[in-house]
């Protein structure tokens, strides 16, 4: 199984953008910058950029206050050993920064997220050869790329947000963490969805998949 996975409010506990911005964004101007991507005028790179661009707090501090105040969601270490131990590849999909995800991550797993550079301010930037189509967001064409290559039979998708809807549907398997945008959006859709407050869930689904077992509740799920 290739499991791609989200950072932000669903490894960590809280959206680690939104702990960094609270301090440095007028609440105004985030206001604006979430209509102009509801909207559909802004992708989620532009939305990224723009709001760091805002941010005056140089990296090595930056990821020192984040180190004190992120709080992995429970379950997270259990997870990690059960795909180690399987024939499962986890991905990290997100529209975070190498900047942090690094500090909370092993090294073993693969990331794809926005590149960071500090010169006073920070720059946002796509990864290296990274090119989207018109329209396309980040998050799509890396699980797009990410599963065309991976050939695997199932795919699973873990994550919380709007942002994670549209990469999600091209999995064959949907975690969303409990009463999340994606939980809700998946609801709203009629796309069978496996909620979930700690990884401890995540954990047991994959390992009983992965052995051949019946997946028993809370894992229901027809793929």
């Amino acid at each position: 199984m290739l499991i791609l996975c989200d950072f932000d409010g669903t490894i960590t506990e809280r959206d680690v953008t939104e702990i960094v911005w609270s301090t440095w964004i007028p609440q105004a101007e985030r206001d604006r910058m979430v209509s102009e991507v509801a909207g559909g005028r802004w992708s989620m790179h532009r939305y990224i950029a723009h709001g760091y661009g805002f941010v005056r707090e140089p990296p090595d501090a930056l990821r020192t206050q984040l180190k004190a105040r992120v709080q992995i969601r429970r379950g997270w270490s259990r997870f990690l050993n059960v795909v180690n131990a399987s024939k499962s590849r986890l991905h990290i999909v997100s529209n975070g920064l190498d900047l942090y995800i690094r500090d909370f991550v092993p090294g073993g797993v693969p990331v794809s997220c926005f590149n960071a550079s500090f010169d006073g301010s920070y720059r946002v930037d796509l990864p290296e050869g990274c090119v989207l189509s018109d329209g396309e967001e980040f998050k799509v064409n890396r699980v797009r790329q990410l599963i065309a290559a991976s050939h695997k039979e199932l795919v699973a998708y873990v994550g919380d947000g709007r942002a994670d809807f549209e990469p999600a549907l091209l999995c064959n398997l949907i975690f969303a963490v409990r009463e999340s945008k994606l939980a809700y959006l998946c609801r709203s859709h009629s796309i069978a969805t496996i909620e979930f407050d700690t990884f401890e869930t995540v954990a047991e689904c994959v390992s009983s998949i992965e052995s051949g077992r019946t997946v028993s509740q809370p894992c229901v799920l027809e793929v």
